[in-house]
């Protein structure tokens, strides 16, 4: 008898921990994989904000985000008060220093610098050019990194993307399908909107990877649009190896 009741509370228990651990769905395990690979961007020259991600590349650990947060820092060029005070008296502008500082997902702040990026400068008419390669911190290496996909996203297919839409509300993830085409492939529609700050979130099949970087929105329903990874993968890469060539 106490056989009997014993393995029943065993059966027991072992069934209320199977129904503890059914109540974690899919949706939620993916959103809690994702968020301690986001970063959030605050660059002191381009005063802007944004979002990045840790991608592993080649065996080496990198935190990807969108070019056009940076463009002020890329390409600073003078203001026109300081154009109109160069030809006055030939003062030339000050350099602009500042650092790029990220949070991770635990609130510590990092200083990075950039690593690699297409020297095309103008993104909104060459959205294939919207990416950004910036160093990882040896110290957060203890936060997994993502893997940029090389298959890619189908019409209709789920995925999530995930970053900083603004300054409070700390790291969202959300689920959404992936659209139409466009950009002569370089760029998905999402059915998702999208916010300030969101620019550099990772696009993100379980599955696959990061198939995109979240870099625009449309002006009507705010819907994000995100630069197709796989689609420009090789360009990345072959730009990244030469300016890594080029640091040595």
């Amino acid at each position: 008898m106490p056989f009997k009741y014993s393995t029943l509370a065993l059966l027991f228990a072992t069934l209320v921990v199977v129904s503890a651990c059914a109540c974690v769905t899919t949706d939620e395990a993916n959103k809690n994989i994702l968020r301690p690979s986001i970063v959030s961007i605050v660059d002191d020259i381009c005063n802007a904000r944004g979002t990045g991600f840790i991608a592993e590349i080649n065996g080496d650990r990198y935190i990807v985000s969108a070019k056009h947060i940076f463009l002020a820092r890329i390409d600073p060029g003078p203001s026109i008060e300081e154009a109109i005070l160069f030809l006055l008296t030939g003062e030339k502008p000050e350099e602009k220093t500042g650092d790029i500082r990220i949070l991770d997902i635990d609130g510590n702040e990092h200083i990075i610098h950039i690593i690699s990026y297409s020297d095309e400068l103008d993104v909104y008419n060459n959205p294939e050019c919207d990416w950004i390669i910036l160093s990882c911190p040896p110290e957060m290496n203890y936060l997994p990194a993502l893997t940029l996909s090389t298959e890619l996203p189908l019409y209709g297919e789920n995925v999530y993307w995930a970053g900083y839409p603004d300054t409070n509300s700390g790291t969202i993830v959300t689920e959404c399908s992936i659209g139409d085409v466009i950009s002569d492939g370089s760029q998905v529609r999402l059915d998702s909107p999208t916010g300030p700050g969101a620019s550099g979130s990772p696009l993100v099949d379980p599955d696959k990877g990061v198939v995109g970087i979240v870099t625009q929105r449309t002006s009507g329903n705010g819907y994000g649009i995100a630069l197709n990874i796989p689609f420009v993968y090789d360009y990345m890469m072959k730009e990244l190896n030469a300016d890594l060539s080029a640091s040595f």
